[in-house]
Order: structure tokens, then sequence, then C-alpha cells
């Protein structure tokens, strides 16, 4: 079994959808009813979805709700977090190293939370 899909509710879902595809190199696939739902992919077979579907202005998740992007090394969570930051994306949590590695949180158009993380060599199997 393995995860299929996430449907994540935001405010702004072309803003989102635009973060996404930007900065974590999903695909858009549909954006549907004037722009209240979209579907992207992430290029290994996970879908994302984002939707605003009863055009809510604001939605509130717990506290520490994130999602979360495992890179494949330390030099891309830096590029990652150089890319983001670019972009004007706001940072939660800086670039930090702690026993899980290297990780930075920011925040989609929205406020979702994203960790966006590189394990430690050792944890790697």
């Amino acid at each position: 079994m393995h995860l299929n899909h996430l449907d994540l509710c935001v405010p702004d879902v072309p803003a989102a959808a635009a973060f996404f595809t930007r900065h974590f190199g999903f695909r858009e696939l549909a954006m549907r009813g004037r722009g209240r739902l979209a579907v992207l992919e992430d290029g290994a077979g996970f879908v994302l979805v984002l939707s605003n579907l009863e055009q809510a202005g604001a939605f509130r998740y717990p506290e520490q709700f994130h999602v979360g992007f495992v890179l494949e090394d330390e030099a891309a969570v830096t590029a990652a977090y150089d890319d983001v930051r670019a972009g004007g994306a706001a940072i939660v949590h800086p670039l930090n190293r702690n026993r899980r590695g290297l990780m930075f949180y920011c925040a989609c158009p929205g406020g979702i939370m994203v960790e966006v993380s590189a394990r430690p060599p050792r944890d790697r199997a």
C-alpha cells in the first residue's frame, strides 16, 4: 500500500499550485472549477490536490500541521531554501541542523507549513 493523494484546502488555489510547481517540482495536471481545484503530480505517482470548493476565505489547520519533503542531500535542501526565500515564501524556521538532518520550514500561500529536509547519511537505506 502507498499513499495515493493528499487534498489540502487552501484559500487561493492558483497561488498554492504555483508555489508547489515552482519550488517542489510538481506538474499541474488540471485546474478546475475556475481555480477552485488543482490536481498536481510529483513524477513518482503521488498526487497533490489543492482545493477551495466552497470558496472559503481562510482555513485553520492545527498549529503543528505540515507536509514534508525529503530531498536527496543537504545541498538540495540548501538550494531549496535559497529558492523559496528568493521566491518570497515566508520562512517559518530557517535552515537548522539537528539529529534528523538539515531542514527548514516555510509556508505556502494560505499558510500551510512545509518541512524540507535531508536525512543524515547514516539514516539512508
